[in-house]
Formats: C-alpha cells, structure tokens, sequence
C-alpha cells in the first residue's frame, strides 16, 4: 500500500471539484456554553 502524496490529493481534488457543494458551518453559543465545548453543525 503506498500513502497518497500531496500531488496524489491534488489530483484527487480536480476530480471531484465538480461535485463538492460548500455548506456554512454553524455554531451555537448557547450549546457550546451548555457542554463546555466549541460545537461546529
């Protein structure tokens, strides 16, 4: 088995670039002070 390189990721990448969607992370204050911990969504 041979580990993925940098360029190997790149590649990757350029491949699947059309079918990646950015989504927004969310955060809440409230939770994060609830738990004690910073929570994405």
């Amino acid at each position: 088995m041979t580990i993925p390189t940098y360029d190997d990721m790149l590649a990757a990448h350029e491949r699947i670039a059309p079918h990646i969607r950015r989504t927004p992370v969310r955060v809440s204050d409230y939770l994060n002070e609830m738990t004690g911990a910073e929570l994405f969504f």
